[in-house]
């Protein structure tokens, strides 16, 4: 298995894979390709149409931030095209950005399948909507 999250990250964290995603999902995973991700055997399930109807708005929001940083990259990468070295920077930029925004939607899908407490994510809302306000103005700048 091949991605951010792989076999020996299943195998070193057995109990923490278990209680987020369920016996068939480990034992899914201990099994996968070698060319599978661990996001792409969670998406042959609905483990993410649960979790984004049940899970706060604030994963929405911050999710949404990642993509956007990410089209900020890929739009900078586009626009150092000639500058072999600038645009291959930007594009890597842009690929972490995409595992972020993955990552996360990894973490919402264990928050809600683990029962973890919403109310100890409200006190990132602030930081949130800061960082939200931040990336409007980089986008009006730059007329993204």
């Amino acid at each position: 298995m091949l991605g951010a999250i792989n076999s020996l990250d299943i195998l070193a964290h057995p109990v923490v894979t278990v209680q987020c995603f369920g016996w068939r999902i480990f034992f899914r995973a201990l099994f996968a390709r070698q060319e599978e991700t661990f996001l792409s055997l969670l998406n042959t399930t609905n483990i993410f149409d649960v979790s984004k109807q049940k899970s706060p708005e604030l994963f929405d929001r911050i999710v949404h931030l990642e993509l956007r940083a990410k089209h900020i990259y890929a739009t900078f990468s586009k626009t150092f095209a000639s500058n072999n070295s600038a645009r291959q920077f930007f594009e890597v930029l842009a690929l972490q950005e995409q595992e972020h925004a993955e990552m996360l939607e990894l973490c919402r899908a264990a928050t809600i399948r683990s029962g973890c407490k919403m109310k100890h994510l409200t006190s990132t809302s602030g930081c949130v909507s800061y960082l939200e306000q931040q990336m409007r103005e980089i986008e009006e700048l730059y007329a993204f």
